[in-house]
């Protein structure tokens, strides 16, 4: 008799859709499914919604089900699994609840699972560390860009929050810039910036351009 693997569920919880499946301890996982967060609605359809997924990958499991990750974006306590958004138009209704055990209440079969939250730029350089291309490197800096500039330091596989070189709880979107902070240049907002960037390095493209032909042309 075959002994059953120990299989975990991933959820990478955005604010306009869900995406999650099913992983082995090394990293095979199967197909990525994609489904609506419904982050505006209220608390109850968007703990149904969680549910839901986590239901639907459960019975993908060829196993036993010993973990659910949750990679989730901020404000969010990680240690406790309660969402702390309000005002940002996502998640507003669960604010204050906690996710464990409003999931495990709906999915039975998840009811001795471990769940693990992390920010979700925090995951991603977990799994790049682990098993991406970063996977040979001691120290990683990832960094998103979005609305903000989110990173995560990540030292032997393990996440980095404080120490030489690392920004408070890893945070570089704060870091003194310019006029200003990081984000306010390594980001969505900073787009302006870098279209006057791009466009003085085309100003300078074309004069190099210029300037070669003319010498293309003394020369002949």
């Amino acid at each position: 008799m075959r002994e059953a693997k120990d299989m975990y569920l991933l959820l990478d919880v955005g604010g306009t859709e869900i995406k999650g499946c099913v992983s082995d301890a090394s990293g095979r996982k199967t197909k990525i499914r994609k489904v609506p967060s419904q982050a505006q609605k209220t608390a109850e359809k968007i703990l149904d919604n969680f549910a839901a997924v986590c239901r639907e990958l459960a019975n993908e499991a060829d196993g036993i089900i010993r973990g659910v990750g949750m990679a989730i974006p901020g404000p969010f306590d990680y240690e406790h699994g309660i969402s702390r958004m309000q005002g940002l138009n996502k998640y507003d209704a669960i604010y204050g609840i906690p996710l464990e055990m409003e999931i495990k209440v709906r999915v039975p079969k998840l009811k001795e699972a471990k769940f693990l939250f992390l920010h979700d730029i925090e995951a991603f350089a977990l799994g790049e560390s682990w098993y991406g291309t970063c996977c040979e490197a001691e120290k990683i800096l990832c960094v998103c860009i979005g609305t903000g500039a989110g990173s995560a330091f990540v030292e032997h596989r393990k996440p980095v929050k404080t120490g030489n070189g690392v920004p408070e709880n890893g945070w570089i979107y704060q870091i003194p810039f310019r006029q200003g902070i990081l984000d306010d240049y390594l980001s969505v907002r900073g787009r302006p910036f870098w279209k006057m960037i791009e466009k003085k390095r085309t100003e300078e493209f074309m004069n190099i351009q210029k300037n070669t032909e003319i010498m293309n042309y003394i020369r002949k």
